[in-house]
């Protein structure tokens, strides 16, 4: 059982550690693909039940909730020992799978340790209270069209989940939002640790030349090899297109596989903090022998270069760039950490109001969300793992 202190946002005096700051998506967009967010229609218990993933398990008395939905706030900014255990959710899912499309479940989080079913199957255990997991739900959808999703989520304290210690609680549940995400049969995986599936690696960024490192893991249902085009590029504020790669690509049968691609920008508009916090679209297409399109993602990047010099501090695309900022938790008042996106958009407003430049986000990966309205305002981001205070010094922690 543990304890909350008080949790104020921080004046950060100064920057110990080398900064590590990725200009990231917040969002994956694409106009081949259906993303919907399944907020309402949660069941939950305490309860720790040994067939509450059965389809014919009656949960009938248990709370109607909606989610992002948390535990343990309520003891815990009293001061008091809070929570820390199991809890239940189920939810009914419509889904009529259609020929040629495959469906997905994403979770941007669960505190800290979850079962994933559905209709009785076991897709997945994930460890780890901050970042997103995802399950292919495709080979266990009844023809019917009615599933059942149960989820088991527990905060309890484990030895080889971080944060062992610290002086922030660790609320349980599925406090960030869930996404059903049909895709075609042929798509850029979503199941590379919840990602997006596409990495723009930034090699070399100057004021004359980027050259990016695009990685984009693609996964094949088929049961034939398929030739592919795969297109990487860049677009400006205006959707014209700056920089372009086209490489013809061979997917094979049954299997996800990394495809690279280089792209090169020549001159370009640098993101430069809050002084020019410019973004570029990055788009990846899948295209089809005949020209069509199979599957797109679309995501943001800033390109930009940095390093840390003892005598002149934080220098941002070669120049000395001035580091002014805050410490950010999660949590609210009666909310813990089942915050909103309006929430997140009042914590960046008064940090912007205080003159900020920079946000350490303490202690943990913070919401994909909130990043990527740090990249639009031209915040550097200090970005954290949750491993606070102390290690254990077994192997499981490693």
């Amino acid at each position: 059982m543990q304890t909350m202190k008080s949790r104020v946002i921080n004046t950060l005096l100064t920057f110990s550690l080398p900064i590590t700051f990725t200009i990231q998506a917040g969002g994956v967009e694409g106009s081949t693909r259906t993303l919907i967010r399944i907020d309402q229609g949660w069941k939950f218990t305490f309860e720790d039940l040994q067939t509450a993933q059965q389809p014919d398990f009656d949960d009938s008395s248990w709370q109607i909730i909606s989610l992002p939905h948390n535990w343990g706030w309520e003891d815990a900014q009293r001061g008091k020992p809070y929570r820390r255990g199991p809890g239940w959710y189920r939810r009914i899912l419509e889904i009529k799978p259609f020929q040629g499309k495959r469906y997905f479940i994403r979770f941007e989080a669960a505190g800290s340790v979850a079962d994933v079913y559905l209709n009785g199957r076991h897709l997945g255990h994930h460890r780890g209270a901050f970042g997103a997991f995802c399950y292919e739900l495709t080979p266990y959808l009844n023809p019917s069209g009615t599933n059942v999703l149960a989820v088991r989520v527990s905060n309890a304290p484990e030895s080889d989940v971080a944060p062992l210690s610290g002086d922030f609680p660790v609320y349980g549940g599925l406090y960030r939002p869930v996404w059903l995400i049909q895709t075609p049969e042929i798509c850029v995986t979503p199941l590379d640790h919840g990602s997006p599936g596409v990495a723009w690696l930034q090699t070399s960024v100057t004021k004359t030349q980027a050259v990016l490192d695009v990685i984009v893991q693609i996964s094949n249902a088929r049961r034939q090899r398929t030739n592919l085009t795969l297109v990487c590029q860049l677009l400006d504020r205006q959707n014209n297109p700056i920089a372009e790669t086209i490489e013809s690509i061979v997917s094979q049968p049954r299997v996800t596989e990394p495809f690279w691609a280089k792209v090169t920008v020549q001159n370009p508009r640098l993101w430069h903090g809050r002084k020019d916090p410019y973004l570029y679209k990055a788009v990846v297409k899948l295209m089809a022998p005949d020209n069509s399109l199979i599957d797109e993602v679309i995501q943001y990047v800033g390109l930009r270069s940095f390093t840390v010099d003892p005598e002149k501090g934080f220098i941002l695309n070669g120049e000395p760039y001035p580091v002014r900022g805050v410490n950010r938790h999660q949590d609210r008042p009666d909310k813990g950490w089942a915050i909103s996106e309006q929430d997140m958009e009042e914590d960046l407003a008064l940090i912007l109001e205080m003159g900020a430049t920079a946000v350490r986000c303490a202690h943990y990966q913070h919401s994909s969300y909130f990043y990527s309205l740090c990249d639009r305002a031209g915040l550097l981001v200090w970005a954290e793992l949750p491993l606070v205070d102390r290690i254990d010094p077994s192997e499981k922690l490693r």
